[in-house]
């Protein structure tokens, strides 16, 4: 499936402990702004915060929806997550099978004007 047809995207999103991270996959999910969201455990980042240099135990969400849900996820994550400054990546893919493209789609609330 081409990229111009697939209107999917992956978000990335760290959080910094279990509890977050599966109430935040939990209430995508649950109002259908993403299709599945996986938890990745074992990150650890390094980063610059307010002029020190940080070293933080993490967990990543994937985010798996449509570009139309864009907004609404960072709506949630704006209401939700406990970080001054949430790590939110849309990143686009180039491609996907049509059967996994199609459940996403299937999967999230149609687009609303």
């Amino acid at each position: 499936m081409k990229s111009d047809e697939l209107d999917l995207i992956v978000g990335i999103v760290s959080c910094p402990d279990r509890a977050v991270a599966t109430a935040l996959a939990r209430t995508l999910v649950h109002s259908k702004v993403a299709a599945c969201v996986s938890i990745c455990p074992g990150v650890e980042s390094v980063y610059w915060w307010n002029d020190e240099l940080c070293t933080t135990k993490e967990l990543l969400l994937l985010i798996k929806s449509t570009q139309s849900q864009v907004q609404a996820i960072k709506t949630i994550l704006a209401q939700e997550h406990p970080y001054e400054v949430p790590e939110l990546l849309i990143v686009p893919p180039t491609d996907a099978l049509e059967s996994y493209a199609a459940w996403v789609k299937s999967s999230v609330a149609p687009e609303t004007e």
